[in-house]
């Protein structure tokens, strides 16, 4: 196969209009200059963004299933059933209780790699972002922890390439510092097994575009 340029990755994301979605810089004075360390608090919980009674999580299960999601209530705020498949094992579930959220590139990650320099609404906004965020088993999604790329892969392997594309865009478009070496690695072996990156023209029209990260 194709070895995939980890450049070209990062050039593509950056012509569908990854660079508008860069953060608000954080005020001087906002934040400490001493690393604290990592709280899931720290970051919020699920937000209502579009004020439609769904919180993120129910954004991301009504996204995620294969099928439209059946309600519990009249207002249609909290899904009951739907057919969802554990990307990470290939499991297919249908109770939204047995399902995690996960986030792709832990926020433990994200506040290690610099995030906990940023605001709470900044912080915030990183914990929602639906790109980075996968419904996924509740043993997958344990499993998994905040353990980076050369700590973990998907059981399925099927989905190690889009996995570690995820990852790479999250990285990029969050300005967070380059990989360990051992990540680097990883993601190198990982992608030389893929089929060839699509040209920009074509990755530009893809659904699977990372969405607009925006600051308030």
């Amino acid at each position: 196969m194709q070895r995939i340029d980890w450049a070209i990755l990062c050039l593509a994301a950056l012509l569908v209009g990854v660079a508008v979605f860069w953060f608000t810089e954080v005020e001087p004075g906002s934040v400490s200059n001493k690393m604290e360390s990592y709280t899931r608090t720290a970051w919020g919980g699920v937000v209502d963004e579009d004020k439609n009674c769904r919180d993120t999580r129910q954004e991301v299960l009504i996204r995620d299933s294969r099928v439209p999601v059946l309600w519990r209530d009249e207002r249609k705020c909290e899904g009951a059933w739907g057919a969802w498949v554990d990307v990470y094992s290939g499991e297919s579930v249908n109770d939204p209780h047995a399902m995690d959220i996960d986030h792709v590139v832990s926020l433990k990650e994200i506040h290690e790699a610099g995030g906990w320099r940023w605001e709470t609404a900044r912080r915030v906004r990183a914990a929602n972002w639906m790109f980075n965020l996968l419904a996924v088993s509740a043993k997958e999604n344990r499993a998994k922890g905040a353990r980076g790329l050369h700590e973990w892969l998907p059981p399925r392997q099927e989905f190690h390439c889009r996995y570690v594309e995820v990852r790479a865009t999250v990285r990029f478009v969050l300005r967070l510092p380059p990989s360990s070496v051992p990540e680097a690695d990883v993601a190198r072996r990982v992608l030389d097994s893929c089929a060839p990156v699509l040209p920009v023209s074509a990755k530009a029209t893809e659904t699977n575009t990372p969405p607009a990260f925006v600051g308030p």
